[in-house]
């Protein structure tokens, strides 16, 4: 895909997402989810006040949820899913953009 192309984009994140650009927005509602399989095996565990806490490693498996690729599209997911994926068509939020409370209501641009 080239720079500046106009292309198809696809939100498999379960809500929307809102793009803050400079002087608009563009809301992206969610088209699906795209969810990946994992597994925790206990590696340790630790206590904090007295309190067992278990610490533990995370294996992910199959993504579920993504349809295939289609050309001029992309398509938005999670970046665990994203960074657990071989494809080159899936994009997450960056960016972030906080409300006064500190909640992330949107973002300023994509990574891949």
């Amino acid at each position: 895909m080239e720079n500046d192309l106009n292309i198809n984009i696809l939100n498999y994140t379960p809500h929307e997402i809102t793009i803050f650009l400079e002087n608009d927005e563009i809301v992206i509602p969610s088209d699906g989810v795209a969810t990946i399989f994992h597994n925790e095996i206990i590696q340790n565990s630790i206590f904090i006040d007295g309190k067992c806490v278990q610490i533990t490693k995370r294996n992910f498996g199959r993504i579920v949820g993504l349809p295939k690729s289609k050309k001029n599209t992309l398509f938005i997911v999670s970046s665990i899913v994203r960074k657990n994926s071989h494809r080159c068509d899936l994009i997450s939020p960056s960016n972030f953009v906080h409300n006064k409370d500190g909640k992330i209501i949107g973002c300023k641009n994509f990574v891949r």
